[in-house]
């Protein structure tokens, strides 16, 4: 089971590379995609590539197993013996990182306790869309955030409120509002979850990336649609990333920011007049749903057996000792016996064979 397993798991990272290629490939020839339906495609994929290996062992032919098993094995790469080993310190490192991940959420979560309530008028329309938020004010945070789960509210950081004009703390709070309208604090804890028991998987790593950057990109598409002024907003999230952007962050709720070079492209996607910024998943975002899903299975059917168990020898096994008389004379060449000792043999194998039987 252990080295089915490990099968298993290495078998989906290569899986999942090549889902995530075809993936790439299609939102790069798809002419006109906004990154709303960008982003449920690179949730989708992430979570399908998590679930490869569970696809892997459901759907594994214990035939194919055996043969794919007894074929590593005549080529010499068996190391079921590493197996064992290798998925206790897995799941060591996941518990390890499940537990800091919940203190990081627990002291995130202590954050609302500790925000002043902060007075933003011009955002006074937009929080009563979606779900009822508080606006918040705390020097404890850097970066404006949207900390969500029960009772979500958006908190900004003291100074930075008090320093942005009230057009941009709006848009800044409507960015951070439409986190929460979208549920980006439920799907972004999940992913964070899924990253931590499969850390090691380099695939999950480069579609969180993917998901982090298209997710504030369709919070800005929302800020467009609701305020406009593309080349305003612009310039507001440049004079943040001056003002209170230093180094990176890991986004354990949904954030304003999370990394200079991606405030950068950003802002390059503000300003590109091409692009479609419809907040809205495409209608056709469905349909490429369910061909990722179907994808997914077709690869889960090609399992490569990079992991199989050592076939030790046994020596048959005789059950009755009359077969065990009959395969010795049958060995012996009668050209070096007399028939005196074959007909010995014989009655022997006869009376072992009465034996066994009482």
């Amino acid at each position: 089971m252990t080295a089915l397993t490990l099968t298993a798991l290495l078998n989906g990272v290569w899986q999942g590379a090549l889902l995530v290629a075809l993936v790439a490939l299609a939102l790069r020839l798809w002419p006109q995609r906004n990154a709303a339906t960008a982003c449920a495609l690179w949730t989708a994929t992430y979570f399908l590539v998590a679930a490869l290996p569970l696809i892997d062992v459901a759907t594994a032919h214990p035939a194919q197993a055996l043969a794919a098993s007894v074929a590593v094995h005549r080529a010499g790469f068996v190391i079921s013996r590493a197996a064992p080993f290798t998925v206790l310190l897995w799941t060591s490192a996941a518990v390890v990182l499940l537990v800091r991940l919940l203190w990081r959420f627990a002291v995130v979560l202590e954050l609302k306790t500790d925000a002043k309530p902060l007075d933003a008028p011009g955002a006074a329309l937009d929080l009563r869309r979606g779900r009822p938020v508080a606006l918040g004010a705390s020097a404890r945070v850097r970066v404006p955030c949207a900390i969500g789960f029960v009772r979500p509210m958006i908190v900004v950081p003291t100074a930075l409120a008090d320093a942005l004009e009230p057009a941009d703390l709006t848009r800044v709070i409507v960015h951070e509002h439409a986190h929460l309208r979208r549920y980006d604090d439920w799907l972004n804890a999940a992913q964070r979850i899924v990253g931590a028991l499969l850390f090691f998987h380099p695939v999950l790593h480069y579609v969180a990336r993917r998901i982090d950057f298209e997710r504030e990109v369709a919070c800005d598409d929302v800020v467009l649609h609701a305020i406009g002024h593309p080349l305003a907003y612009a310039e507001c999230l440049t004079n943040i990333v001056d003002r209170q952007l230093r180094g990176r962050r890991i986004a354990v709720v949904p954030g304003f920011f999370v990394g200079r070079s991606q405030v950068l492209a950003r802002v390059d996607r503000l300003i590109d007049a091409s692009r479609d910024v419809s907040p809205r998943i495409a209608a056709s975002g469905p349909l490429l749903a369910a061909v990722l899903l179907f994808t997914a299975f077709g690869l889960a059917q090609l399992q490569m057996p990079v992991v199989a168990a050592p076939t030790a020898f046994q020596p048959p096994r005789c059950t009755e000792g009359a077969d065990a008389a009959t395969t010795a004379a049958a060995r012996i060449q009668p050209r070096s016996v007399s028939s005196a000792q074959v007909s010995a043999i014989n009655d022997a194998a006869v009376t072992v064979r009465t034996a066994s039987t009482e």
